[in-house]
């Protein structure tokens, strides 16, 4: 009995709910539906940031000179 309140108390602090009767061996608890996070603000936000990349570079030169050069890079997805 008190193994079953453990377990039950487990399951309601993951947020979830018993699926199968007692006794049964095996995954009994699935995510409750009402857990799922809903947007907050109505209809759908779309929001299209593409990557930025930057090349950090450090030249030494034959005469121990040494310069930085910062280039923005461009990406490009392949699919």
């Amino acid at each position: 009995m008190f193994g079953r309140m453990i377990e039950a108390f487990k399951g309601w602090r993951r947020g979830e709910v018993r699926v199968a009767p007692y006794g049964t061996r095996g995954r009994v608890w699935a995510k409750k539906e009402d857990t799922l996070v809903e947007p907050s603000a109505p209809g759908d936000i779309n929001v299209t940031a593409g990557p930025t990349a930057v090349l950090d570079m450090k030249v030494t030169r034959a005469d121990g000179s040494v310069e930085h050069i910062r280039v923005p890079a461009t990406a490009e997805q392949i699919n």
